[in-house]
């Protein structure tokens, strides 16, 4: 019994060597809070891998393609985080991925943010017109979190109509959750291309487009 016991501890006591091993692996010192950062053309996507089957929907996502992080593009990276004034997290994360998730951001200085359609919606919103008055865009932003000296909420979500968007509220929005819900359907035309039009506080413009059949939630 006594050897057993010796074992049992001997055993556990290897497996908590080992497992502070792994953890000492997995550390890693982040200067900034920011990891990375979704950049170049504009991407709107639904929640269907093939939407043009699937075009009823109530709700679509805006994202981007490339990615830039202190590895791929250290440079711009270090220009990113200087803009946003993530400089001083300083800090050591475990980056095992069962409990970490890396913050990204989208690397965009958001100005403005515009929706239309090329058919007419209602009377008041007819082709090509603004339909940011019945748009609801919901977003993250790590921006508060970042000048505050990392204190408090790590992320500020914003659920506002695209017309009462602001520039501080789309301030280092998180790439992982970035939506536009519709609150009105259509009583005219029912199918309908939506072009989001996004421009930078420095005037660089980005669009995208996508085809569906616009339906409003149902609050059941």
């Amino acid at each position: 019994m006594r050897r057993f016991f010796i074992c049992l501890f001997l055993t556990l006591l290897l497996g908590c060597v080992c497992s502070c091993d792994r953890t000492r692996e997995l550390l890693s010192f982040h200067q900034n809070y920011i990891q990375g950062y979704r950049t170049g053309e504009l991407s709107l996507y639904t929640a269907f891998l093939r939407p043009e089957e699937e075009p009823e929907i109530t709700h679509f996502y805006m994202g981007a393609e490339e990615y830039i992080s202190p590895q791929t593009d250290p440079v711009e990276f270090e220009r990113l985080a200087s803009r946003n004034g993530d400089v001083s997290y300083n800090q050591w994360i475990n980056e095992d991925p069962v409990f970490y998730k890396q913050p990204v951001a989208f690397a965009y200085d958001f100005g403005s943010l515009h929706i239309t359609s090329n058919a007419d919606w209602d009377t008041e919103h007819p082709a090509g017109s603004l339909l940011d008055d019945i748009m609801q865009v919901e977003m993250s932003s790590y921006a508060e979190y970042i000048r505050n000296g990392y204190t408090g909420p790590v992320e500020v979500c914003h659920k506002k109509l695209a017309s009462e968007l602001s520039a501080e509220d789309m301030a280092i929005v998180s790439d992982s959750y970035f939506t536009i819900r519709f609150m009105r359907a259509p009583t005219l035309e029912r199918e309908h291309t939506l072009t989001v039009t996004l421009t930078t506080t420095d005037g660089k413009v980005y669009t995208d487009s996508l085809y569906c059949i616009p339906e409003v939630e149902s609050e059941n």
